[in-house]
Order: structure tokens, then sequence, then C-alpha cells
């Protein structure tokens, strides 16, 4: 644990100390602000939505087993084909196999956390294939090498300088700092890759189970031209993704995007493949339901909620810890106060105890969450579990015990003088407290002492 712990902390630091990175992550802060407001004006009573979208997802998570059955039987009479993966590995051994049993090489994939979540882009390029980003923000990302979540088109110049230095270096020529041109200019890239490509593999929002449907949704319209001209389209998602019916689509679906500030959102359904067109006869469909510890969650009565979580994105971006110390030092696809919660949780070791920490209880998070989440009771919760867990003679075994056995009794707090405390607290605390934050000193009289002299009740 402590390798891990202590490598994050590094990691966390030098990003925390980078000026350029705060400075360009406050501006993207104060940017999406304006848009929490407006999202919440879009209902007259936003409160009751909340409500019902929540028993919609809590509902299902009852039932997610048959839900999960009905979706598969219904997926199947409609042409497509089931892949249960128990964890990450088995999920990328059955995307291999499929692209060697079918001989495909070229493939594009969409911007989804189920993906990242099992590495799939590294393992492909590793294995051979060829794969390129639907997404531009990804695509860009790659070309400059750089795994950090800022967002470097916004459709405005503070970053499409940033986009003009990266394709500027990538193809040998120079690019104007204009936005609409450079974004012009990505997008017909884009486009040239997706009629190569012979397999498209995406996520899913919603996987519904009455009707066998899965929900996909995108703002740039790459994704559905994809899948249009691929002969193969694999679609991963967890088997938190199911929904009982069509109809709960009406509520999930703008709740989803209820921050967003693309006002171009679609939304596709693919339903029913028809194997009498040309398009049906040589395109296939699969679909590989992923666990990697989702069912390990159903079973924790409270901290299951996390998982109805919608993916708006709103909780990540007014975290302040996320900010700091950007999504690329969290180990999982789910950053922000979602992976603070589910990481652990998941992996259920020690070695991930430290994001119990990534929380200063500012309750942004749940002010933004269009589904009720309560982040800081579910990682309240985490900590206390594996502080049971862990031994008394850690060193915050020792400081905890130190704490309670001092307030558990007025003569314990008492005991040794302002000294021997602050002594004890400077021992306990070392560096986890901050190399750059000082320890707090306890007075040299407590408020006991001095209310007993100010009252002359000192024996």
């Amino acid at each position: 644990m402590a390798d891990k712990s202590f490598e994050f902390a590094k990691e966390s630091e030098k990003m925390a100390s980078d000026n350029v990175h705060y400075k360009k992550k406050m501006d993207e802060y104060v940017y999406y602000r304006q848009f929490l407001t407006a999202g919440k004006e879009k209902y007259s009573d936003y409160e009751l939505e909340k409500s019902r979208a929540f028993n919609i997802r809590n509902k299902a998570f009852k039932n997610y087993d048959k839900l999960l059955v009905d979706f598969e039987t219904n997926f199947i009479k409609n042409g497509g084909k089931v892949i249960w993966a128990c964890n990450a590995d088995e999920a990328l051994e059955s995307v291999v196999n499929i692209l060697k049993e079918n001989n495909l090489k070229n493939i594009v994939k969409s911007d989804n956390s189920v993906i990242d979540e099992i590495n799939l882009y590294d393992i492909l390029i590793d294995r051979g294939f060829n794969v390129e980003d639907l997404d531009i923000n990804e695509y860009l990302l790659k070309l400059a090498a750089d795994r950090t979540d800022l967002n470097l088109i916004n459709y405005d110049n503070k970053t499409s300088a940033d986009v003009s230095q990266i394709l500027s270096k990538k193809f040998k020529k120079d690019f104007a700092d204009d936005a609409p041109l450079l974004l012009e200019y990505v997008t017909d890239i884009l486009k040239d890759k997706i009629y190569a490509a012979d397999t498209i593999i995406t996520g899913a929002d919603f996987l519904v189970s009455d009707d066998g449907s899965v929900v996909i949704t995108e703002n740039e319209g790459n994704i559905i031209k994809a899948i249009s001209r691929a002969d193969v389209h694999i679609i991963i998602a967890g088997i938190d993704k199911v929904i009982p019916s069509c109809n709960d689509l009406n509520v999930l679906l703008p709740l989803s995007k209820i921050y967003d500030d693309a006002i171009d959102n679609c939304s596709s359904m693919i339903s029913i493949i028809n194997n009498n067109t040309d398009y049906g006869k040589k395109h296939k469909l699969y679909l590989i339901l992923l666990d990697n510890g989702r069912s390990e969650v159903f079973a924790e009565e409270k901290q299951k909620t996390v998982l109805t979580c919608l993916h708006c994105g709103a909780c990540q971006k007014v975290c302040p810890i996320t900010n700091i110390i950007s999504k690329s030092l969290y180990e999982n696809s789910n950053y922000g106060p979602v992976g603070t919660v589910l990481i652990p949780l998941i992996n259920k070791s020690e070695d991930y105890s430290h994001y119990c920490n990534l929380c200063t209880s500012c309750g942004q998070c749940e002010d933004v969450c269009p589904m009720n989440i309560s982040f800081r009771e579910l990682i309240f919760s985490n900590r206390l579990k594996f502080t049971k867990k862990e031994s008394i003679f850690t060193k915050d075994g020792l400081l905890y015990y130190f704490i309670s056995n001092r307030l558990k009794n007025r003569k314990n707090m008492e005991k040794g003088g302002y000294n021997m405390k602050n002594k004890e607290l400077r021992m306990l605390l070392g560096k986890t407290w901050g190399v750059k934050r000082e320890i707090p000193v306890f007075a040299e009289n407590s408020f006991s002492q001095y209310w007993k002299k100010l009252n002359g009740l000192e024996k």
C-alpha cells in the first residue's frame, strides 16, 4: 500500500504545482459553471425529475439479473450476438477473437469510459491492429501524447493555439490559430479514417431490456457514420447499463446531458438488423457484457447507488481535487468522485485505500449530480471499512488511536501537557499533513484549564 499511495502523492504534488495546468483547469471550471444553472432551469421541477431517474435505476438494480437475461434474449432475436465477460481480460480476448475470426485490421473506436476501463486501445495496438479515435478531443490528445483531461477544443480562442501546435508538429506544416478551421481540418481527417475502417467499437449509454435495443449518444455524428459503413460493430457495455424499458429514456437521456455545452447531442437506438438487405447480410453486431467487479458493488446495499451514475461529467468538472490533480492519476476510467468511490470497492485492496482520502467534503459533486448520489456518505463509508481493516500499529492506526483515546476522556486530554501533545502530533502526522502546511499547535492551556482558572476552580 505504501508504494502506491506514495507514488500517487508524489505525482499529485507535481501536478498540483503545475501552474499552467491549474490555470487552464480553472478557466475550464469557470467556463463550465455557466451551464449548471441553465441546465437546472430546463425543468419546472428538477428535484422531482431527479427522484424519478433514481427510482428507475434503483428498480433496475433490484432486478438486474432478470433484466440482463431478458435483454440478451431480445438482442439475439434482433440479430446480434452476446458475449459475457467477467473481467477486463476476458473482454479483451473476446474483442481480439472477433477481429481475428473476421480478418479485421482497421478499427475506429468511440470515446467511452468502459473502453478505457479495459485499456482496449493500447492492447489492440500492441497486438498489431490499426486503431483510430472517432472523438476529436481523444484524437488530438493521442497526437499530443498527452493523457491529461484538458479539453483541447472548446470552440473558443483560448485553446485553439494548443491544437494548432499539435497539428503543426504532426503534419509538418503551419496551421492558423483559428478554431473553426482547425475543427474542419480534423473532421476531414476523421472522415477518411471512417471510410477506411472495417470495424467500429463503441460503448453504450443504456441497454433496453424489453426490446433488446442499445442506446448510444454522441455530439459529433462520427459514430453513426462509422456504424453505417463498418462490416462489424462491437459494443462493450457494463452490466450496470441495463434499464427496464425504452420509456425510461424520456427521463434518463435528457438528464445525462443536462449540463452539456454541446447543443447538437443526438442519440441512436440500435435495434433490429434486417438480414434481407445488403447491409444486413454483411454486417455483424456483437455485444460484450462486462462485469469487472460491478456485481460485487451491486451486493453493497449503500455503495451500489454509485452505479446509477449517468456519466454526465458534472461532478468531475466541479470537484476541486480532480481539477487540481487531473484524471490521468486515477487508475481507472472512472475518475473524480465516482472513481473515488468505485476504485477501492472494485479492487478490494488496501493498495487503493488512499483513494478514500480524495474528498474535501465540499459537497459540490452532490449539488450538481442529477441522480442525487450521496458521494460524501459513500466515501466516508469506504474510509470506515479500510480504517477497520488497518492494524493499530500502522501510522494511520496510531494516529486514529491517539485522537480517539485523547478525546474519549477529559483526563487523557490533559496528560503530558501541551509540549507532549505537540510532539505526539508531529510524530504521527509527519508528511501526511503535507510538507507545505504547518502542523497545528496545541495551546499551552486547554479550554477546560483556562475556564477553571478564569472561574477560580483550580484545585
